[in-house]
């Protein structure tokens, strides 16, 4: 009697156990949480790449130089992907902002190339003062603008991702009933707006 116990027991205990898999499409996206998340996602990376930089030129020795300059380019690289958080969330997976601030990061570190003080750069004669060609200087202004312009763009947009998100996957299914001419019937209503 109290060996099928013990069989009983341990086969219930060491049963395959599976999990309902994670349903999050079917959760609604909230506009104010899509906004948030860009929100943070903008200012973490640039609060990184402002103190990066300020660690970088104010340093007193190499080594914390370069640590402030790992800061900063660390925060610009992160800074690609993290404020379109707001559009992640919103099940919005791919889209042009990150492109737009991966283009920009690139734009700004050839103008910070011909910046330096290198053959290619605009300060090869390192016996005078540098002075930025128009070029160096727009290149610089104009990698910064797309960077930060698609980083509003995403914190403007993220509640409208969410919105869409929502409004593609609302779907109803509600029971009802159904007149016939000579009776009533139960019946499903399918609900969705487009």
């Amino acid at each position: 009697m109290v060996r099928p116990m013990i069989v009983a027991v341990v086969l219930a205990a060491t049963s395959v156990a599976h999990a309902e898999p994670l349903q999050l499409d079917d959760a609604p996206a909230d506009p104010d949480t899509a906004q948030r998340l860009s929100t943070i996602g903008s200012a973490i990376p640039l609060a990184s790449i402002g103190i990066g930089t300020l660690v970088w030129l104010e340093g007193s020795n190499n080594a914390i130089r370069d640590l402030g300059m790992g800061i900063a380019i660390g925060g610009a690289v992160a800074g690609i992907v993290t404020p379109s958080l707001g559009e992640l969330y919103s099940h919005h997976w791919l889209n042009g902002t990150m492109a737009l601030r991966a283009g920009g990061l690139f734009v700004e570190f050839v103008g910070l190339v011909f910046a330096s003080n290198s053959d290619v750069g605009d300060c090869a004669d390192t016996t005078g003062p540098c002075h930025l060609h128009a070029s160096t200087i727009g290149l610089l202004g104009g990698g910064a603008a797309l960077y930060l312009g698609a980083t509003v763009l995403d914190i403007v947009e993220a509640p409208s991702a969410a919105r869409a998100w929502n409004r593609r996957h609302a779907v109803q299914v509600v029971p009802t009933a159904l007149r016939t001419p000579t009776s009533t019937a139960p019946g499903l209503v399918l609900s969705a707006r487009f």
